[in-house]
């Protein structure tokens, strides 16, 4: 028995039965010091760094707290529609003209689609799919405005046992050396954290899950901010990109793939669930992740009365 910071403590050989030949493989935390007390090192063994915890999450929460309390008021909702600004930093003002290295990138990526004719069909069907459902629009030669102009280029992940086998994927970190990208100029923000909702997930008989179909998409996007989410496109699908044959688009709802899509839908669910104030809505806002959600029952009747609740809570945007 020794006397340690954690009361006596009892220590030392035991017997125990070999019940079967296996090996056994421990992950320990060593340290050596020097000029170090036992107590200094038994609490560096298990203060809150140890287990992966910062001292400084409390500092940070903070920070979140008031980035959303400041973000939270740009948010509007009205008539069923959302729509939010970008989350800007002051580099905005410092944003390069990007427009010759997404021609390069169209120029690439109309050589792979030529390769793969299949790939380029979805593309284009993707794409006038993206403008019917008033996603996308058309700059037409308009003088931009003042928060400032970037050009995502995009390109195809091919999945070809999928029902819908291509996705575009718009890049918002592309840039020239010593040049920012849109990714620099814009705050990430803070969705939930996804180890909190797989505890929640741990507590009840029934759990059931959902998610937003194309969520990202649902959300607008201030008319001030469209032109940082600038891409080109073709005019003629048989030609390459000539001077002539380029058009300018630009996203009207939230692209997926902008740094801060993930932290603009998190902040709008919670501004919108916070105004409902009912046990559902707030159940939901402590257990949502991005574009997914949990909520937990007693009972099969119990989880059931919550998802038709839940249909018509979130019928509202």
């Amino acid at each position: 028995m020794a006397r340690t910071i954690f009361e006596p403590t009892v220590y030392g050989r035991g017997l125990l039965e070999v019940q079967n030949d296996t090996s056994m493989t421990m992950i320990t935390r060593a340290m050596t010091a020097i000029d170090e007390t036992e107590h200094d090192l038994l609490t560096k063994l298990f203060e809150l760094e140890g287990i992966g915890i910062s001292p400084n999450e409390s500092a940070e929460s903070s920070q979140v707290v008031e980035y959303y309390k400041e973000y939270s008021e740009k948010i509007s909702f009205e008539n069923g529609v959302v729509t939010t600004p970008f989350p800007l930093t002051p580099e905005v003002a410092d944003l390069a003209d990007n427009y010759p290295s997404a021609v390069k990138r169209s120029i690439s990526l109309h050589r792979q689609l030529e390769c793969n004719p299949v790939q380029k069909r979805w593309y284009w069907k993707i794409m006038e799919q993206y403008e019917n459902d008033d996603i996308i629009e058309r700059v037409d030669g308009e003088m931009p405005n003042l928060a400032g102009v970037y050009y995502m280029p995009h390109s195809g992940v091919w999945r070809k046992h999928k029902p819908k086998p291509l996705r575009i994927v718009f890049d918002a970190s592309s840039k020239r050396k010593g040049q920012l990208s849109s990714s620099d100029v814009t705050l990430k923000g803070s969705p939930n954290k996804i180890h909190d909702i797989v505890v929640a997930s741990r507590v009840s008989n029934i759990i059931v899950l959902c998610d937003f179909k194309a969520a990202f998409t649902q959300i607008r996007l201030h008319k001030h901010h469209r032109d940082l989410c600038r891409f080109l496109w073709l005019k003629n699908r048989d030609r390459p990109p000539t001077r002539d044959n380029v058009v300018e688009y630009r996203f009207k709802r939230v692209p997926f793939g902008a740094k801060p899509s993930p932290s603009i839908l998190n902040m709008s669910l919670l501004t919108f669930l916070k105004s409902k104030k009912t046990p559902l809505a707030e159940e939901i806002l402590a257990n949502f992740y991005v574009d997914n959600i949990l909520f937990c029952a007693s009972s099969p009747n119990e989880a059931v009365a919550k998802y038709e609740e839940s249909k018509q809570l979130f019928a509202e945007i």
